[in-house]
């Protein structure tokens, strides 16, 4: 039997808990649970109740910085993750072709509409101005896509507003009256730059607002 003195020596032992940065490997905690194990046994043999106290003692001592090892591993992983830009931006990419005033197609074959706003159809009024227009602005040229709302509509076409550099597509052409707003309760970011651009457009009366009267308080400075 342990005298009194080797249970004082057993609770004098300091037990330091590796911080996860410190913690080894998986197998090397393993192999000195072993070693733990076979002194603790000899230590304590003739007493199974103690020895089966002990082994517990020790499993849990040696569990510790193994789990805190893992849970370190585990924040590492998901801090490395990328984290996505809030507004959905994506990376830039090459303009293809214009399909017309409010649609284009990227180098991938994806084709994008330009949401926020309504241009003419190609056969309307001043619909091939508005495409040749997004043709000279954007064609062969790298934009930036920027997701709000749903991300396509019922024609598969990817539904985002349109960057090319710090310009904004949908303004360039409502400000110089190529394209009417076009809002939907989804769909909202941006508005106030968007209506901003057709009001000048219309006080202007330039584009789709030409032959449209204009504004109350207006009409004598025309």
């Amino acid at each position: 039997m342990p005298s009194h003195d080797d249970f004082r020596s057993i609770r004098s032992v300091k037990v330091e808990v590796v911080a996860p940065s410190r913690a080894r490997s998986l197998g090397g905690a393993l192999r000195g649970l072993g070693y733990i194990g076979r002194g603790v046994s000899y230590f304590f043999r003739g007493n199974p109740r103690a020895l089966l106290g002990a082994l517990l003692l020790a499993v849990l001592v040696a569990a510790v910085p193994i789990l805190l090892s893992h849970r370190g591993l585990a924040i590492r992983q998901t801090s490395g993750e990328p984290v996505r830009q809030a507004s959905g931006s994506s990376s830039p990419d090459l303009v293809k072709r214009v399909v017309d005033g409010d649609t284009i197609e990227l180098g991938d074959g994806r084709r994008i509409r330009i949401i926020g706003i309504d241009a003419p159809e190609r056969n309307a009024r001043l619909g091939a101005v508005a495409t040749a227009r997004v043709a000279e602005l954007a064609a062969g040229h790298l934009v930036r896509l920027e997701f709000d709302g749903p991300r396509s509509d019922r024609y598969g076409r990817i539904l985002a507003h349109v960057w090319i550099g710090d310009a904004l597509l949908a303004e360039v052409l409502a400000r110089e009256g190529l394209a009417t707003v076009a809002l939907f309760a989804s769909s909202i970011q941006h508005a106030d730059r968007l209506l901003a651009g057709q009001e000048i457009a219309r006080r202007a009366r330039v584009g789709v607002w030409a032959s449209i009267a204009p504004p109350p308080g207006l009409a004598d400075h025309d």
